[in-house]
């Protein structure tokens, strides 16, 4: 898979701290599954149960609705360590819309980068309350920002979601990492963990008309690849995906078959595809999404970050982000913002414009607005 020094460029590039403990190439990997899960919630779900589809309403969530971050513990969620969830909520007393933000933070799926390098964040951390909050206050560059008055989502509710499950919040397995030498049991839960959150939302908010899901890096794959979620727990509502930097571009398929085979992510029946390639996602929510409902991209042409996770020379990954923006030229209901840089999560730089001069601010402004103008901008 990845050679040690360029998953540490990597590792180093999201601002995580390496634990390695020399790392064994040659070591086997062993991946024992506990259950392969169904996409449906089951109310008393555990890492050792199945998700159900007869579980019934979960309960919402009962938090003061007062316009500041309040931590939950997540009933029935986990983290890689098998520790709870706890996630945070900063609820408006009247809005009908709500942004459910995703973190990133890498990613990890065999020996060298769950074990020994321990390449995404939080793999073997128990959050606490104190943390959960103080990443939500930065989080999500200004679009979480109460006091921006230039926001448009400043009056809507939020939700920040930790990452701390490794496998950009799609998976739903119990994998063994072991070698001769160690091992670590990971609980790449973060579909499960989902679903949990997006049923609670559902009975928090019976009458909501706007879902957005956004999330930045290893979050923007996890919007990504569970909009589908939102739509089966807000049949109602419209649902809308801000993507930063989750590029749906297809990974080696070595690579990809591994991750597969270690977070087992239940994705949706009508899309046996989406686990061929990454890159069949798009082509999904083209044809599944619902009038009204967009899905937002921001993808820098020569990404450090995910170029070094999937191996890519600047000048490959460049072609990949290319592809991907004319296999979606003929959808009017997916855009994205093109940077031609390295740049890795974007929504954190509110001015960076593109070669045509649309800053991130006016571009998420008018996907969030449904200005009609809004759609594809830079290179």
């Amino acid at each position: 898979m990845h050679a040690r020094r360029s998953l540490l460029v990597g590792l180093f590039a999201l601002g995580l701290s390496s634990s390695s403990v020399g790392c064994d190439p040659g070591a086997p990997t062993t991946s024992d599954a506990s259950t392969d899960a169904p996409s449906a919630l089951d109310a008393g779900a555990t890492p050792d149960a199945p998700l159900r589809s007869d579980a019934g309403p979960l309960p919402g969530f009962d938090v003061p609705r007062d316009r500041t971050w309040h931590y939950v513990e997540l009933e029935g969620a986990v983290c890689a360590n098998g520790t709870p969830l706890g996630i945070g909520l900063n609820l408006d007393p009247s809005s009908d819309r709500l942004l459910v933000f995703l973190q990133g933070g890498g990613a990890c799926w065999d020996l060298a980068t769950c074990l020994y390098l321990e390449t995404a964040a939080h793999l073997t951390d128990t959050l606490d309350e104190a943390t959960v909050l103080g990443e939500a206050e930065g989080a999500g560059g200004f679009i979480l920002d109460r006091d921006d008055m230039a926001n448009p989502y400043r009056d809507q509710s939020f939700v920040y979601v930790p990452y701390c499950t490794g496998d950009v919040h799609v998976g739903d397995h119990e994998t063994v990492y072991s070698s001769p030498r160690s091992s670590r049991t990971v609980q790449h839960r973060g579909a499960r963990n989902t679903e949990i959150l997006l049923a609670r939302l559902a009975t928090t908010f019976p009458a909501l008309d706007r879902l957005t899901m956004a999330g930045e890096s290893a979050g923007g794959y996890g919007v990504a690849i569970n909009a589908f979620r939102g739509r089966l727990a807000f049949p109602d509502a419209r649902v809308d995906v801000l993507d930063d930097s989750g590029i749906l571009v297809d990974a080696m398929e070595d690579q990809w078959a591994t991750m597969l085979e270690s977070w087992q992510p239940p994705l949706p029946a009508d899309c046996p595809e989406c686990l061929v390639r990454l890159s069949n996602v798009l082509p999904y929510y083209a044809r599944t999404m619902r009038e009204g409902e967009r899905f937002a991209i921001f993808a820098s042409r020569e990404d450090e970050t995910i170029r070094t996770y999937f191996s890519y020379s600047p000048e490959l990954m460049a072609m990949r982000v290319d592809a991907m923006v004319a296999s979606i030229a003929a959808y009017d209901n997916e855009a994205v913002f093109v940077n031609d840089g390295a740049q890795h999560v974007l929504l954190g730089r509110p001015t960076l414009e593109t070669s045509d001069g649309t800053s991130v601010r006016e571009w998420v402004t008018a996907f969030a607005t449904d200005d009609p103008a809004w759609g594809t901008v830079g290179p």
